[in-house]
C-alpha cells in the first residue's frame, strides 16, 4: 500500500488526500496561488488526479466569460440577469480548453491555430494543418482520457478530414516533437461525395464524427454518418427516423444539442427538432415541433433555420444569428425575445493542460 505524504500546517499534520479535497474546492485563481506555498503543495496541484478532482468540484460550478479583443482573448464579466447566464456557447466537455484561430503574419500566409486554457493563461501552437479550416472542434476520448483536435478542410474544392493527437493531461512544458495531423480516410463519405448533388454537415462530439449527407434537390432521404475519430472507422450508417420527407441541404440545421447530434428543420410554420440518442441503437428521440408565428414579426428571421439550446432547467431557446454578431433568442414557453452578444465564450475553469503548452506571454 502506497505511503501518503503529509504536510504540517500550525502543528496539524494533513495527509496528501486532506490537502487535495481541500485545495481542490477552490477557483483556478486561488489554486495556482497556492502552488507557490511550498513544495509540498505544488506537487499535490500538479498531480492528474488533483486536476481530475478540481474538475470534479469545480468544473461545472465556475466559468470564464470569454471575448475575443483583436488577436488576444480577455475575460470579461457577464451580469447573471436571467437572459445570458444559461447560454454556454462552448460545451463543457471541451473541459476548459478553447481553441482560437489568429490573424496570419506577413511572413506566415496561414492562420496560426492555437489551444488555450483561458483560466491558467497558458497556450499551445498547433502544427500548421495545411489546408484552409472549416472548422476545428477538441474533444477528449473517455477510454484513453486523451485530447485530440479535429478539423474540417477545404483543398481544392474537396473535404479533408484531420485529426491531431494531443495526449493525456500533463504538466511538462516541453514541446512534443511528435505533433502532426493525421488525414482520415472515410470511404462512406467519399462514396457520396462523389454525387454532385449532395451537400453536407458535421459535427462531432466525445471522439464520433457524424456527417448529415443530404442531396441538394432534395429528392433522397437524409442519410447520417457516424465515424470513430480514435479508432479511425465508420460505425453505422443511418437514415431520419421518418422516411417520406425529402429535405433540401439549405433548409435544414445540423448541430449538438447537450453534446448529442440534432436536425432541425422548418415544415409549413414550425420547427422541427430531432436529436440523435444512441447511433449505436439508431435512436431518435426528442422529436419537437414547435410554432414558429412569432417569425411574421420579423421578415429577416423566416428564412433563417435556427440552432436549438437546451438550458439546465430544461427550457428550450431558439438561436437566430443576425448581423453585427449579436443572437436573437426567443424562447418558446415564455414568449421572451432578446439579443446577446455572439462573441462571448462560457468556458469551464479548469486546471487540464497537455503536454507542451506554455504561460502565455502578454502582447504589448
Amino acid at each position: 500500500m502506497k505511503k501518503q505524504r503529509s504536510d504540517l500546517v500550525a502543528g496539524i499534520s494533513f495527509n496528501e488526500g486532506i490537502v487535495s479535497e481541500i485545495l481542490s474546492r477552490l477557483e483556478v485563481k486561488y489554486v495556482l496561488r497556492c502552488k507557490s506555498v511550498c513544495k509540498f503543495w505544488y506537487d499535490v496541484i500538479n498531480n492528474k488526479q488533483f486536476v481530475d478532482l478540481h474538475m470534479k468540484h469545480n468544473g461545472r460550478l465556475s466559468f470564464q466569460y470569454i471575448k475575443r479583443k483583436g488577436e488576444s482573448l480577455d475575460t470579461q464579466s457577464i451580469n447573471s440577469d436571467g437572459t445570458k447566464q444559461n447560454i454556454t456557447y462552448l460545451d463543457s466537455y471541451c473541459t476548459g480548453f478553447l481553441l482560437v484561430e489568429r490573424s496570419s503574419e506577413s511572413d506566415k500566409p496561414s492562420p496560426i491555430y492555437r489551444l488555450s486554457n483561458p483560466s491558467t493563461k497558458s497556450i499551445l501552437d498547433l502544427p500548421d494543418p495545411h489546408y484552409r479550416v472549416r472548422s476545428m472542434t477538441i474533444f477528449q476520448d473517455s477510454s484513453t482520457n486523451s485530447y485530440y483536435v479535429f478539423s474540417v478542410c477545404i483543398h481544392q474544392d474537396c473535404k479533408k478530414f484531420q485529426l491531431l493527437h494531443l495526449g493525456g493531461q500533463s504538466n511538462d512544458p516541453i514541446p512534443n516533437a511528435n505533433l502532426c495531423w493525421r488525414t482520415l480516410e472515410i470511404p462512406e463519405y467519399d462514396k457520396l461525395s462523389r454525387q454532385q448533388r449532395c451537400g453536407f454537415s458535421f459535427v462531432a462530439s466525445k471522439g464520433i464524427l457524424y456527417i448529415l449527407a443530404v442531396l441538394k434537390d432534395g429528392l433522397s432521404n437524409p442519410k447520417v454518418i457516424c465515424f470513430d475519430l480514435v479508432k479511425q472507422q465508420t460505425c453505422t450508417t443511418l437514415d431520419m427516423p421518418d422516411q417520406s420527407l425529402c429535405l433540401n441541404v439549405r433548409k435544414v440545421c445540423f448541430q449538438l444539442c447537450r453534446g448529442k447530434p440534432a436536425v432541425s428543420f422548418v415544415l409549413g410554420e414550425k420547427l422541427n427538432f430531432w436529436v440523435l440518442e444512441d447511433y449505436k441503437s439508431q435512436k431518435w428521440a426528442d422529436k419537437i415541433q414547435m410554432s414558429l408565428t412569432f417569425l411574421k414579426e420579423d421578415s429577416n428571421l423566416d428564412k433563417v433555420i435556427p440552432r436549438i439550446y437546451c438550458t439546465d432547467n430544461g427550457e428550450v431557446l431558439l438561436l437566430y444569428n443576425i448581423q453585427n454578431f449579436e443572437l436573437f433568442v426567443y424562447n418558446p414557453k415564455s414568449k421572451q425575445k432578446f439579443t446577446i452578444p455572439s462573441s462571448h465564450h462560457k468556458v469551464p475553469a479548469t486546471l487540464v493542460s497537455v503536454k507542451g503548452m506554455q504561460p502565455e506571454k502578454k502582447e504589448c
